[in-house]
């Protein structure tokens, strides 16, 4: 999942923010454990984090990672 300052214009949010980071961080505290990748929009700038659910999962366990992951984020956009 890729995360942007602005959504009209793509423009990500600065290097030094760490948003990914900060997601990732926040999806611990959910019980959650997810990848946090920072760069992919030219090396330095762009976050995005990676989510690698199990091979077997059911519909149930994949509402509350979707759950915990939007807390997260609400989260990390709250401790700007």
């Amino acid at each position: 999942m890729e995360f942007v300052a602005d959504k009209k214009t793509k423009q990500p949010f600065p290097p030094e923010s760490d948003f990914a980071g900060r997601v990732a961080q926040a999806a611990l505290k959910h019980g959650l454990l997810v990848y946090p990748i920072q760069g992919c929009v030219d090396g330095i700038s762009g976050d995005h984090v990676l989510i690698a659910p199990p091979a077997v999962i059911t519909a149930e366990q994949i509402g509350w990672a979707i759950e915990q992951l939007r807390a997260a984020i609400v989260d990390a956009r709250t401790a700007a």
